[in-house]
This record gives structure tokens, C-alpha cells and sequence, in this order.
């Protein structure tokens, strides 16, 4: 029995977005091994994150299969605690980054948000520009043809607007400012650094070539 099998537990948005990913599968051209892999990751995956990496077709399945999807409570901009949070990332990291992210609403660490890529047709630029917190992105790392350590979920952007990424003379986002006194900016020596160093992350802020002070990733590129 497929993982939605009873109608009648199941709700009806979280039916439709399950039953368009295997519709839009049944309309692709692959391997018939990859289509049985696709199929299996849609049937058994969360509507959350199905949704979550709709709007890109060409996302391995290799790299589909790692991921899940966190729900995150975190303390906004407004000085309120919202419970919106959703976190693309690998599996196997998702338990050490959900107490990450504990520790920063227990200190009332100022995030923006917390929303998918995808949310903003999967643009690093316009999720950057609303100093949106995000994870996993398939694409190239900036100034470069590999892929970048966000397409495998294994690094994390946080208020990339005022924690900006400086490379080469240019700032990404082109809007980005890093100034010292705007709440939730990460400075050396900050709590957020110590919590992933903590889970065996690296900060961006301590590259030598650029700097990168939004970022944080598994294995400090």
C-alpha cells in the first residue's frame, strides 16, 4: 500500500501535491530504474518536502533520497516565536542542525525566516535578498562550474542580506550590508559559530580568500 493510501487520513493538499509530482514523473522521459527510484522517493517522502523541491526537474534522485525536510521554530525579526520554519537538508545531518537551531531560539537569535528555495523559484539571489535562512539549492557554487555544497543540503545560508558573501570585489546579495549592530548579524566569536562548530561545521567568515558570513557547511566549502 503506497504511503497515502487511506483517502480518508490524509489531507487533501498533501494528496494533490503526492499525486502532481508522480503525474509530472509519468510524463518524464528516464531509465525505468530512475523512474522506479522517483517513484519511490514520491510515495515515501513528505508532502512537506515534495513540495519543497517541486519547480526543479533536474535534481538527481541520488541526491533526493539524502534529503528530508525540518520543521524549525526560531526567533523572528518581530521579536516573536514563529513555528514556520521548514529546512531542506541531508538526513544524517538533520538531528545535530535541529539542535542548532534549539540553541538559537533558546538565545533568541534573530532569523528572518526560515522558507525553501523553491518559495522563490529557486533563485539564490531573491532568497538572499529577503535575508531568507535556507539549506539545500541545486545549483553551481558562485564563480564556478562544481556544484555548490548547498546542492547536496549540506550547507546553510543565515540572513545571507546582512550576513553577506564577499568575493572577487562584489558582495552577493548586491544589497547585502555587514554592519556590527544589526541583530542577527554573525561576528566572530558569536554563539552561532561555536553551535556548528560544535556538530563539525565550518563558518564562511573565516575563509581567507573571501568571506562568506552567511554561510555555514559541512565541510568549509
Amino acid at each position: 500500500e503506497h504511503a497515502y493510501g487511506r483517502d480518508i487520513e490524509i489531507n487533501p493538499l498533501d494528496k494533490y501535491i503526492r499525486d502532481s509530482a508522480l503525474m509530472a514523473l509519468k510524463n518524464s522521459v528516464m531509465t525505468e530504474d530512475s523512474r522506479q527510484r522517483e517513484e519511490r522517493f514520491i510515495n515515501n517522502a513528505s508532502p512537506k518536502l515534495l513540495k519543497a523541491l517541486s519547480g526543479k526537474k533536474n535534481i538527481p534522485i541520488e541526491i533526493k533520497e539524502g534529503l528530508t525536510i525540518l520543521e524549525l521554530s526560531y526567533f523572528g525579526m518581530d521579536g516573536k516565536v514563529h513555528h514556520d520554519g521548514l529546512l531542506v537538508l541531508e538526513k544524517q545531518d538533520a538531528e545535530s542542525v535541529k539542535k542548532v537551531f534549539e540553541l538559537l531560539l533558546k538565545d533568541r537569535f534573530p532569523i528572518q525566516s526560515i522558507i525553501p528555495v523553491n518559495a522563490f523559484g529557486w533563485d539564490d539571489d531573491s532568497s538572499m535578498r529577503a535575508n531568507n535562512t535556507s539549506c539545500f539549492n541545486y545549483r553551481s557554487a558562485v564563480g564556478s562550474g562544481r556544484l555548490s555544497e548547498h546542492a547536496y543540503g549540506h550547507a546553510i545560508d543565515i540572513n545571507p542580506l546582512i550576513n553577506p558573501f564577499f568575493k572577487g570585489g562584489k558582495v552577493y546579495p548586491s544589497n547585502g550590508v555587514y554592519v556590527d549592530t544589526i541583530p542577527g548579524t554573525i561576528l566572530t566569536g558569536d554563539s552561532v559559530i561555536q553551535y556548528f562548530a560544535e556538530i563539525g561545521w565550518k563558518w564562511g567568515g573565516d575563509w581567507i580568500n573571501s568571506k562568506d558570513y552567511q554561510h555555514f557547511s559541512k565541510n568549509g566549502r
